[in-house]
């Protein structure tokens, strides 16, 4: 599900610390996140519409209360730049 709603280049920002190139290096950058949390599932994180490419921040949630909020550029009906603080 991941990969479908992101490009194969997709450049992606966690907190402004060493960004990723590509959906392979940003898949393993989450799963290391998630991991790190203490294996915290995502709960929550709706997909904005693919029509409207700016319709905002996104907040996600985990089990345990934990939050993140998401700032993507879409193109194509796929995210081609992410930026996630949490």
């Amino acid at each position: 599900m991941f990969a479908h709603h992101h490009t194969k280049d997709v450049l992606g920002d966690w907190k402004g610390q060493a960004p990723t190139h590509g959906i392979e290096q940003h898949m393993d950058a989450m799963k290391a996140y998630v991991e790190s949390a203490g294996a915290r599932r995502l709960r929550s994180h709706p997909i904005r519409s693919r029509l409207d490419p700016v319709s905002g921040p996104v907040v996600g949630e985990f089990d345990g209360g934990g939050r993140m909020v998401t700032v993507a550029k879409w193109l194509d009906g796929a995210i081609t730049e992410e930026y996630i603080w949490a």
